[in-house]
């Protein structure tokens, strides 16, 4: 029965709950494990489980068990397995109530035929039927899908933990048990509850400049916990957007505010090639069977200095973590229940203030805030955000502006009339030839950008969008409300372009406040010189 079920896993959903519930599917998961920390790396003889360069050990990437599990439910399982869960669930209540007239005191009622003797408790209710069930039944599904998922995903970690010394490697080496890319609050807690890190990503295909909307970053903005680390894995801004600049630079402005770990962009492929390949290759697009094309960004010239640039005030902390974030609390009526199944939203409070999540599983209550008076973070966003003293969300003027001693951001709708945008130290920028600039300019020494102990390395870049010579779509996607979608950009794409890639020019012009002697120069895409001049006045 079991060989017979296994060799039918492709006609099921959520498979992967199996290694959950089987003892013979939990063997061949640890087997897995045990392969992988084992095997010597040919570079440093060293095995796996003993390196030092791992920085985070990740058990799935964007399985969402959890919502699998209760969303589609068991019906396209084999018998085997559908049984193998049923047994598990009559246990568990078994577990729970030790009787099933102390079930029926705390939900009210059990379908027809159903009965705890037997064993005969369905695996229900799924989140479409969470209504035609007590509302306690629901609780108690969601607890046991909740619990037999964080319980497995833990002893994976504690099993492959032993695979070396104390204090050593995979021993010590923090662990993620899943990126999280949809909202759903039992997700998030069955893959942190005994995990050391927080990870959850998102990918975005606007075709519009996000900044001319309140602040908003799907996923992203909802998911900070109090206690974890948090890391980004995976994000990136798709083509043919031709705003897609600006998420580089929101993102290392947000993710600095809400004092995030690591950010990993997706996807760079790596190819050893000559500078002039690059030069001569084409941007890759999405065709109708496949999208992720789009975010590859080893050959786009924009994304890659902007990434490169925003890493570089994020790594090196230039913007401010917040000082008071709200604080949120999830207790078991949140955690164990589908009153959060689609997410909480921490969106505005976020953006304004900072926020971040806690989870009390041991306390009877559904979520609270602590620090912060709900009213107050509630209804339209209808002005600017200012996050601190160095961030801007200025969206009803379509723009980010990060403000610090060390790094100045200008990224969006420049100012009308070639005018100017003049930062707090009197740094200013402006005479733009575009419409819209993702401007950046970043100490490279930790340096302040001007004054008395001013910085003797800056880096300066002004980026706007880069598509193939020839390149084509039809724009009366803009009107669709799918615009947004991957799939339809595809149909909407006449031709992909030809060789080389074209870079629309950003001219601009920054002035200080003061006279300055100094050396620019410029670099192109592949880093290879293209300018030098020498400023010995008060404007670059």
């Amino acid at each position: 029965d079991w060989q017979k079920a296994v060799k039918n896993r492709k006609k099921a959903k959520g498979v992967r709950l199996w290694y959950a519930l089987d003892e013979r599917m939990l063997k061949a998961s640890k087997q897995h494990v045990f392969n992988l920390l084992n095997h010597v790396n040919p570079h440093t003889g060293k095995r796996y489980a003993e390196e030092e360069c791992i920085a985070v050990w990740e058990l799935n990437n964007e399985a969402k068990i959890i919502k699998i599990a209760l969303e589609d439910g068991f019906d396209t399982w084999p018998e085997y397995f559908q049984q193998k869960i049923q047994n598990r669930w009559n246990q568990w209540l078994t577990d729970r109530y030790s009787s099933q007239d102390n079930i029926l005191k705390a939900w009210g009622k059990l379908a027809e035929g159903e009965s705890l003797t037997d064993q005969s408790i369905a695996c229900a209710p799924i989140f479409a039927k969470r209504n035609d069930y007590p509302q306690a039944r629901g609780d108690d599904f969601v607890h046991f899908i909740v619990q037999l998922v964080s319980d497995y995903y833990n002893e994976i970690k504690t099993y492959a933990r032993a695979q070396a010394p104390s204090g050593v490697g995979v021993n010590v080496q923090p662990f993620s048990f899943d990126t999280q890319y949809r909202p759903n609050t039992p997700w998030q807690f069955s893959v942190t509850e005994h995990a050391d890190v927080a990870n959850f990503g998102m990918y975005f295909f606007s075709l519009n400049s996000t900044l001319a909307n309140p602040p908003s970053m799907y996923v992203m903005d909802s998911h900070t916990l109090a206690d974890k680390p948090t890391v980004i894995y995976e994000t990136n801004s798709g083509r043919p957007g031709q705003y897609r600049v600006e998420h580089a630079y929101r993102t290392a402005a947000f993710a600095s505010w809400q004092d995030w770990d690591a950010v990993f962009w997706h996807y760079y492929h790596y190819k050893d090639w000559e500078d002039e390949q690059f030069l001569t290759t084409v941007l890759p697009y999405q065709s109708n069977s496949f999208y992720w094309s789009a975010v590859e960004f080893e050959k786009d010239p924009v994304m890659i200095s902007t990434i490169g640039l925003a890493g570089q005030i994020f790594i090196n902390h230039q913007i401010h973590a917040a000082t008071n974030p709200v604080d949120y609390e999830v207790g078991k009526q949140g955690i164990y229940s589908y009153s959060k199944f689609n997410g909480m939203s921490t969106q505005r409070a976020a953006f304004e203030r900072g926020a971040r999540i806690t989870y009390k599983p041991d306390e009877d209550f559904n979520t609270r805030m602590v620090n912060a008076d709900p009213q107050s973070l509630e209804g339209r966003i209808n002005d600017a955000i200012k996050a601190g003293d160095q961030i801007i969300w200025d969206w009803p003027n379509a723009r980010l502006i990060v403000d610090t001693p060390t790094s100045k951001i200008y990224v969006g709708k420049t100012p009308p009339s070639k005018g100017w945008y003049r930062f707090s130290d009197g740094i200013a920028v402006g005479q733009f030839g575009t419409d819209f600039a993702a401007f950046a300019m970043v100490s490279a020494d930790g340096k302040p950008l001007t004054g008395p102990n001013a910085s003797e390395r800056v880096y300066v870049n002004a980026r706007y969008n880069a598509e193939n010579s020839g390149f084509d779509m039809d724009m009366s996607i803009l009107e669709k409300p799918n615009a947004g979608n991957p799939f339809v950009q595809a149909r909407h794409i006449r031709n992909k372009g030809y060789s080389p890639i074209i870079e629309t020019p950003v001219p601009y012009t920054v002035a200080f406040p003061n006279h300055i002697r100094a050396t620019f120069t410029g670099f192109d895409s592949l880093q290879r010189q293209c300018l030098e001049r020498s400023i010995d006045h008060s404007r670059l």
